[in-house]
């Protein structure tokens, strides 16, 4: 059962470098992080509607100049369950993240076809 489990391994890893959703290896980025020391509830706001919008954007604003920002959002995009995302990381609100997700597989699969 284990060599199942490593092609399995093998074959996530090779898709997700393909769809560029690989994290790059930086040692102690988080440490860099604009968010450093914010409350993580910022990141998670909670409410629907309009009452969303300026807390989503106030999440954005600090990862805006985030110098590790893009290495923050690789990271999510390699382990985060599609079906699960909330919040904002790496500058980008969970339904943005579904998006680009699925622009970059859309955009790989018509590369491969």
């Amino acid at each position: 059962m284990k060599g199942v489990t490593g092609v399995r391994s093998r074959r996530v890893r090779e898709l997700l470098t393909n769809l560029g959703f690989i994290a790059p290896a930086v040692r102690g980025w988080r440490d860099q992080a604009a968010c450093s020391g914010t409350n993580p509830e910022v990141f998670y706001p909670v409410g629907s509607g309009p009452e969303i919008a300026p807390r989503v954007a106030a999440a954005k604003q600090i990862c805006a100049g985030c110098p590790v920002r893009q290495v923050c959002l690789a990271d999510a995009m390699s382990w985060e369950d599609p079906a699960l995302r909330w919040g904002v990381v790496g500058g980008l609100w969970a339904a943005d993240r579904s998006e680009l997700f699925e622009n970059r597989r859309v955009n790989q699969i018509g590369e491969v076809a």
